[in-house]
């Protein structure tokens, strides 16, 4: 996040919300923190990724989160975004690679700490780009949210605060954000880095007055 926007006092767009976690449970979305994110030199590392790293293993260690859904990107091989297929990016979180897995600071800090986690896969299907996983929100016949991708869908309880945080915030935390306004999430800015310094992100927040998570 470009540093001129990191915080409340120095951007004036932004307006931080207290959160009462006495009164709700709040469910964690970490979109894409992935090696091929997240890992110097690796091909679509995203600055400033260490510090939003650290951010969210003190959120999940600390347990002031009550649940973690990690997004994950799992390409194949032929899928339509690499430069080589015809599309904009290198070739990056390639099923079954180790670029693909998620970083093991936030998943063994969920299995130590005893937060319960899911992963919601994305970006599987060959033909079909996928920044952002989407939501189907409860109804008086569906008594959960369902947070999808194109091949799984995962129920939360729609009293749960939806917070996200990630990787990148231009681009997979951005759509994520916009697919799931239906149901208010929060942001999470210091769990947040992006390619652009935070840009797009931070003119999103503002024009849709979304709120930001801060404890």
């Amino acid at each position: 996040m470009d540093a001129s926007c990191s915080s409340a006092s120095n951007c004036g767009i932004i307006t931080y919300y207290k959160f009462n976690k006495m009164k709700e449970k709040v469910t964690l979305v970490v979109v894409d923190f992935q090696y091929d994110f997240c890992l110097l030199g690796a091909p679509l590392y995203v600055p400033g990724s260490d510090r939003a790293l650290w951010n969210i293993s003190h959120l999940i260690e600390n347990k002031k989160i009550g649940e973690v859904i990690f997004t994950a990107d799992w390409h194949p091989a032929n899928h339509c975004s690499f430069k080589r297929n015809g599309g904009e990016w290198n070739d990056h979180c390639v099923q079954f690679s180790k670029g693909a897995a998620i970083h093991d600071l936030l998943l063994y800090g969920c299995i130590g700490s005893g937060v319960p986690y899911r992963v919601l896969i994305k970006g599987e299907l060959p033909s079909s780009e996928e920044y952002g996983v989407k939501v189907a929100p409860a109804t008086a016949r569906v008594k959960y949210d369902t947070i999808y991708s194109n091949s799984i869908g995962i129920d939360v309880d729609p009293e749960n605060q939806i917070v996200v945080c990630g990787l990148a915030g231009d681009y997979c935390v951005l759509e994520t954000l916009k697919n799931l306004e239906p149901i208010k999430p929060m942001v999470y800015l210091d769990g947040i880095a992006s390619l652009d310094g935070g840009i797009k992100l931070n003119n999103y927040i503002e024009s849709n007055n979304t709120r930001l998570f801060e404890l």
